[in-house]
């Protein structure tokens, strides 16, 4: 992406634009693994024992299984015998942290 917009540019503004360009993309991930660390850290339950890395981490594991029944190129029909599986995802992964939480409290 940033070649493109590079390849715009007049020759001797070009290198400066591609420094720039790469040093803000190279903070961009840095700032957003920070977030992603510091969003990990949160284990302390808020809401019916669980936590806020648990509540990101289900709404994640929601959206991926609900993702690709929403761009559907199927006709309704077809893609419509296959839109359970979110459901059945989602209580499962209830299922694995409800077993989770109660093993680490009888622990």
């Amino acid at each position: 992406m940033i070649a493109i917009f590079v390849g715009r540019l007049p020759e001797h503004q070009r290198q400066k634009a591609r420094i720039v360009g790469l040093s803000v993309a190279m903070i961009a991930r840095i700032v957003m693994l920070a977030v992603v660390a510091a969003l990990a850290s949160l284990t302390r339950p808020i809401v019916a024992n669980f936590s806020v890395r648990d509540l990101i981490l289900l709404a994640a594991g929601c959206f991926r299984s609900i993702k690709p029944f929403m761009k559907s190129t199927t006709p309704l029909s077809k893609a419509y015998i296959y839109r359970p599986l979110g459901f059945a995802l989602m209580v499962a992964m209830l299922q694995m942290r409800y077993v989770h939480n109660r093993c680490r409290t009888e622990a």
